[in-house]
């Protein structure tokens, strides 16, 4: 995939046939790019090592500022790895019909998807569990319409940890409508 992403140019789309890729390094977006899988549940993308602790590094898949990122019909799984943010992004797009699963990082952290900088994303119909602390994220003054839609979030039961299914912080601004979210008792 990541081969895919480097060859494209700014605009394409890139389908993602049915199988389990194993991804080396971070995904750094910084042109206008579309991935589509076959189906949520025949295509995984799994990493390859650990997330960073600090700043962009802290993105496993991080959207530069000025793009549009749009993935869709894919399952993003961390096992195995500290992975601090599955998706950063500070640009625009859509995150819609995704599974999104063990985003896990040590010290109660872990983000399925977080929004930030001066543009707004939509997250849709998205399934997420085993999330470290927080499912989806708004942060700062610059996301202003966020859109959190029809996603499922299944926290971790009765324990001792954070377990947030949507955060919205730092002055962002977002809809959040028909969400689905249950066992944050953490």
């Amino acid at each position: 995939i990541q081969s895919a992403i480097t060859a494209a140019s700014s605009g394409d789309t890139i389908f993602v046939c049915p199988g389990t890729y194993t991804e080396t390094g971070q995904f750094s977006l910084d042109k206008d790019l579309t991935i589509i899988g076959a189906s949520k549940d025949s295509v995984t993308i799994k990493p390859a090592q650990s997330t960073g602790s600090s700043g962009d590094a802290r993105g496993w898949f991080l959207v530069q500022n000025d793009v549009e990122f749009n993935l869709s019909n894919v399952t993003l799984d961390g096992t195995g790895y500290d992975i601090h943010q599955a998706i950063r992004s500070f640009g625009s797009g859509t995150i819609n019909n995704n599974i999104i699963k063990n985003i896990v990082y040590p010290s109660y952290l872990g983000t399925g998807v977080v929004v930030m900088g001066d543009y707004n994303m939509t997250i849709s119909n998205n399934s997420f569990s085993n999330i470290g602390r927080i499912g989806m994220m708004a942060f700062g003054t610059g996301v202003t319409d966020a859109q959190i839609i029809n996603n499922t979030y299944v926290g971790k039961g009765d324990g001792d940890y954070l377990d947030y299914g949507i955060e919205i912080g730092g002055g962002a601004t977002a809809t959040i409508t028909d969400n689905n979210i249950t066992d944050c008792l953490g």
